[in-house]
């Protein structure tokens, strides 16, 4: 259904596709199937239409959400307390997470991790950590007794990543279309058919 929305978005709102500037597209971690077709769609967008292809992470993406929804005290001086930790449910026991302060700032970069009662990372002193995204559930239920906010209404969207993407477009940091692969994390199961 993905090049049905696509064509309609363009009927709604009157916007050619020749009018873009770039395409930008969720570059993992996340469903492989879903990477998969993401990444594919926007190829072939950006093929056809001789335009540039920006890759955002998932999780950057979810933590410019956060920060829109709780945002940094005291950004107006460049000083903030707060540390966004997107996760993504990976299933089973496990979640995608990552840190970022103000506007995307990678702290700690994307992977995955078995959830366990410790969280996998340190809270520096005066700082708090602002958990949210689709394992928020999981992880409010492992690490319950750690000093964490937890947000479970912020979820994966295209919208956040308009700012991050506005931000690689000012620079010209575009990928290269034949050899850009999602950030899949985790190595692909593939089950094998029932008989």
């Amino acid at each position: 259904m993905l090049a049905v929305f696509i064509q309609q978005l363009f009927q709604e709102t009157k916007i050619g596709m020749k009018d873009l500037d770039a395409i930008a597209v969720s570059a993992g971690p996340g469903s492989y199937t879903g990477l998969r077709i993401g990444v594919v769609t926007a190829k072939g967008l950006c093929f056809s239409l001789d335009k540039p292809l920006i890759a955002i992470d998932s999780l950057q993406a979810l933590a410019s959400g956060l920060e829109k929804k709780i945002p940094v005290p005291g950004t107006h001086d460049g000083k903030g307390n707060l540390i966004y930790c997107p996760t993504i449910d990976a299933r089973r026991n496990e979640i995608y997470f990552g840190l970022y302060g103000r506007e995307g700032e990678e702290i700690l970069p994307s992977h995955n991790i078995i959830l366990s009662s410790s969280i996998p990372f340190s809270i520096p002193d005066g700082h708090t950590v602002v958990a949210g995204g689709s394992g928020v559930l999981k992880c409010r239920q492992a690490w319950g007794d750690e000093p964490i906010l937890y947000d479970d209404s912020v979820v994966s969207s295209a919208r956040h990543m308009t700012f991050l993407s506005q931000k690689k477009f000012t620079v010209s940091m575009f990928e290269d279309i034949h050899s850009f692969e999602p950030h899949y994390i985790k190595p692909v199961y593939i089950n094998t058919p029932r008989s």
